[in-house]
């Protein structure tokens, strides 16, 4: 029997899968916080629009965590590029200003973070104007493909269930490319729709991981997760700025 053949959407979201993307995080002193977070906002949310704009990346997002954190971020840049030659251009741009930041803003920078990642698997229509954002780092214990499988047969599961529960607006899950002495495996942004929305999180993850019970796939996966990945310290964070990459 034939392979399946693949949709002109299906096609160009496998397309965008596999062009390259990047984390950037970002970490000043506690004082100088404000300055940066203000830094950002004003001059690289204008610079992300205009390399969009100009073809560099293909999509965008800008987060800043609302708290102080002993070792977390304090902003999160995730670059999407068109392809390899825009991530060229990136690397030749980032040989004169690191992170592709302003140098007031590069002044206060204590550390960054770079992490190559791939996105694999997005959702949600990301229409909140309100959002408040979650980032939550896990690291796997298993191969890429075992990881990958837990992903669709139980972590995909309850976020669509949280998207028609009404309180998710979106999420991305990025696996790192190189994971080898990384802190984290896998990053999982999720954008709830306001702070109310984020607030039932607990609630509304009960009643679906309640509902998908009677999945046995799902059931078994529930059972063996802490042998396939172990959670790390969550971040929430504000949306700065953000442009979806095109279709």
């Amino acid at each position: 029997m034939p392979a399946p053949t693949q949709t002109a959407p299906d096609q160009a979201a496998a397309a965008r899968a596999m062009d390259p993307v990047l984390t950037l995080a970002f970490k000043v002193k506690p004082a100088d916080r404000p300055a940066f977070q203000k830094l950002m906002t004003d001059i690289q949310a204008t610079r992300l629009r205009k390399w969009k704009e100009h073809g560099l990346l293909a999509g965008y997002r800008l987060l800043a965590s609302r708290y102080a954190d002993d070792g977390q971020w304090d902003v999160m840049e995730i670059l999407d590029f068109r392809d390899d030659a825009a991530l060229a251009r990136w690397n030749s741009l980032e040989s004169n200003s690191v992170g592709g930041l302003s140098a007031g803003a590069l002044a206060l920078v204590q550390s960054v973070t770079t992490t190559p990642v791939e996105r694999v698997d997005a959702g949600g229509s990301r229409t909140a104007s309100d959002s408040a954002v979650l980032v939550v780092p896990y690291v796997a214990h298993v191969s890429a493909d075992e990881y990958q499988s837990y992903l669709d047969g139980y972590t995909i599961p309850q976020f669509k269930g949280w998207i028609a529960q009404g309180i998710l607006d979106s999420y991305d899950v990025l696996t790192s490319i190189y994971p080898a002495g990384r802190p984290w495996t896998t990053l999982i942004v999720l954008r709830y729709r306001n702070d109310a929305a984020l607030a039932r999180r607990e609630q509304v993850k009960a009643k679906v991981r309640a509902d998908l019970t009677t999945d046995a796939a799902w059931m078994a996966f529930s059972k063996n997760k802490k042998n396939i990945r172990a959670e790390g310290v969550a971040a929430l964070a504000d949306e700065l700025a953000a442009s979806e990459v095109a279709p």
